[in-house]
């Protein structure tokens, strides 16, 4: 007779929501997802599930020969004209010291 064996990660595993609404997410999901202590998570709602993916700014202002420069990332969407002037405006305000985050 043949049995089949039916591990966890194929099923996802059981996590509990505590009073302040965090959630830990077991080690091994952790490890699989590639997820590490301090990484920002994108959080959608899609019908009945809820969707964590590690939060990627899609884009980020280098220096390069003293003038700044726009680098996309290589999964980035692209951006709309006004999502490349709240990049180029964050940017400014985080350079001059009056960044609200």
């Amino acid at each position: 007779m043949r049995f089949r064996v039916l591990f966890w990660h194929h099923y996802g595993m059981r996590a509990t929501i505590d009073k302040a609404g965090r959630v830990v997410i077991p080690a091994p999901l952790r490890a699989r997802a590639r997820l590490e202590p301090g990484m920002s998570l994108q959080v959608e709602v899609r019908e009945d599930a809820i969707l964590l993916r590690p939060y990627r700014e899609p884009a980020r202002v280098e220096e390069h020969s003293g003038k700044p420069v726009i680098v996309f990332a290589s999964d980035a969407p692209s951006l709309s004209g006004d999502s490349l002037i709240e990049v180029i405006r964050d940017e400014r305000e985080r350079q001059s010291g009056r960044s609200l985050s």
